[in-house]
């Protein structure tokens, strides 16, 4: 008997794969306003970034002898992923992104915070994105890595001692060895005395995000400032201003307009 075979073609260009996430990463967390729009918003949180770091980050000064050399970097940037600025890394969780920071001169927390300062006096940037979370490092979701990590973080953030409110936001997505009282306990372990547990308007908050097999920590001062990073919370209000002083300044019109008929009267 004849036996028909099967004829496989296997294409020779290689599919572009975001890298995994891995410990001892800085950057960000971004959240997409659904599963279905994380490809929008990863390009959004991206373009985003890179616009603000472009006015945010010194510039060198460069000889004349250098600017070969600076194109020349600039041109291996662009080919090679792992030197940009910016690199969107999988978790492997639909409607969750992380953007890898490559710059020593861009911390995770202060950078956000004057994206955020900015967006909320100009217009919405991004339509996707729900929420960017500033992560200061990962680490391997173990409660003994998740301990020594909010230590490090906490004496790099050289706590007051001074009585603080504090709070912890702690969110597991896929991870079903972590327990929140035990984790909560370790990352916590290690704050001054003078740190106390206020839940409606902490000075300062830890942020333990867990997904799968990693840990995101971040110790983020005056975290409600701006919606809790909620960028759709903060395009919101800031329509919603604007509206209010376009409504005030039509009424204040209507008025002078009747002020002035009534004089000519």
């Amino acid at each position: 008997k004849n036996k028909k075979t099967k004829k496989k073609f296997i294409s020779n260009k290689r599919q572009k794969r975001t890298p995994n996430l891995y410990s001892g990463l800085s950057g960000y967390l971004v959240t997409s306003i659904s599963s279905h729009t994380e490809s929008f918003a990863r390009t959004e949180a991206v373009n985003l970034f890179d616009e603000y770091s472009e006015s945010l980050v010194p510039k060198r000064d460069l000889k004349d002898d250098d600017i070969e050399s600076e194109i020349a970097l600039q041109i291996a940037e662009l080919k090679d992923s792992k030197n940009k600025t910016f690199r969107p890394i999988e978790t492997g969780i639909k409607g969750v992104i992380f953007v890898e920071v490559n710059n020593a001169l861009l911390e995770p927390v202060e950078f956000l915070r004057s994206i955020f300062l900015d967006i909320s006096k100009t217009a919405p940037k991004t339509t996707h994105v729900c929420r960017i979370i500033p992560i200061q490092k990962t680490c391997k979701a173990s409660l003994s890595d998740i301990e020594a990590l909010a230590k490090e973080l906490i004496e790099m953030s050289k706590p007051s001692k001074t009585t603080t409110k504090f709070r912890v936001i702690y969110r597991n997505r896929f991870n079903q060895t972590i327990k929140s009282a035990e984790c909560i306990e370790a990352v916590t372990r290690h704050l001054p005395d003078s740190y106390k547990v206020d839940l409606e308007n902490p000075e300062t908050v830890l942020v333990v995000e867990i997904f799968k097999t990693t840990c995101a920590i971040s110790h983020v001062p005056n975290y409600n400032d701006f919606f809790e990073f909620n960028i759709q919370n903060l395009n919101q209000a800031h329509l919603s201003t604007n509206t209010s002083i376009k409504k005030g300044d039509k009424e204040s019109e209507k008025e002078e307009q009747k002020s002035n008929g009534e004089e000519n009267s």
